[in-house]
């Protein structure tokens, strides 16, 4: 029972980022910019890495051969 409840976590954390993916507080806005790349350039490569760690994560304890 408590490999499911790993999976669910896991899969919760997966759709969380595909949510945070979304920049919806952004649309339409033309801000400032951070070392001359606008906010969701900056906030797209933070989803992407946190994205990738998510999976060496995942693959490492969930996606393994039993």
């Amino acid at each position: 029972m408590a490999g499911l409840s790993v999976k669910m976590v896991f899969s919760a954390g997966f759709l969380l980022l595909m949510a945070l993916s979304i920049d919806i507080w952004e649309w339409n806005e033309g801000g400032p910019d951070i070392a001359g790349m606008p906010y969701w350039v900056i906030w797209s490569m933070a989803i992407v890495i946190a994205t990738g760690i998510y999976y060496i994560l995942f693959s490492k304890y969930i996606w393994r051969d039993e």
